[in-house]
């Protein structure tokens, strides 16, 4: 990512509580661009409900050693995420 662009437009993180779940989560430019490259890697996709990621086989297995992120609901995803 380039942080340098991404923090020079605003704020690098806002805060934001999600409204579905009632947790809090990354937002704003820095939101963003991580959510750009989990989606170029192919780590997380979108479904067909808005505001809905699934995260892949591929995610599962990088984001807890690569980023130390824990995959939380670890179950097998099923073929419309593989």
């Amino acid at each position: 990512m380039d942080l340098d662009a991404v923090l020079a437009r605003h704020p690098a993180v806002r805060y934001c509580l999600d409204w579905s779940e009632q947790q809090h989560h990354l937002a704003g430019p820095l939101g963003t661009a991580l959510a750009d490259r989990l989606f170029a890697l192919d780590w997380v996709r979108r479904t067909d409900r808005r505001r809905v990621v699934r995260i892949t086989e591929a995610g599962r297995e990088n984001l807890p050693g690569r980023w130390g992120c824990p995959v939380i609901g670890t179950s097998r995803p099923s073929s419309a995420v593989r």
